[in-house]
């Protein structure tokens, strides 16, 4: 999942990884930035799923930003799916 993270977004550079546990999932969680955005990404896989919650802002706002973008991880809710 991160292999894939990188290749969608090349000029994306890595500042930090960790692996964190989130109500929906574990999940690892990359701190880096592009040429105009800060972001915080987190990805999750459950049994049967992965997730790429990205969360980006200018690099001026990510620090005031962040507190949200981590409440908005912690609520993340993986649904179950039904039979079709």
């Amino acid at each position: 999942l991160e292999r894939d993270f990188h290749a969608a977004h090349p000029d994306f550079t890595l500042q930090s990884r960790q692996e964190k546990l989130l109500p929906a999932a574990p999940a690892r969680e990359l701190i880096g930035q592009t040429a105009e955005r800060a972001l915080q990404v987190y990805l999750l896989t459950s049994s049967q799923r992965a997730f790429v919650l990205e969360f980006s802002a200018p690099p001026a706002d990510f620090d005031r930003m962040r507190p949200l973008f981590e409440e908005m991880a912690e609520s993340f809710t993986i649904l179950k799916r039904g039979k079709p």
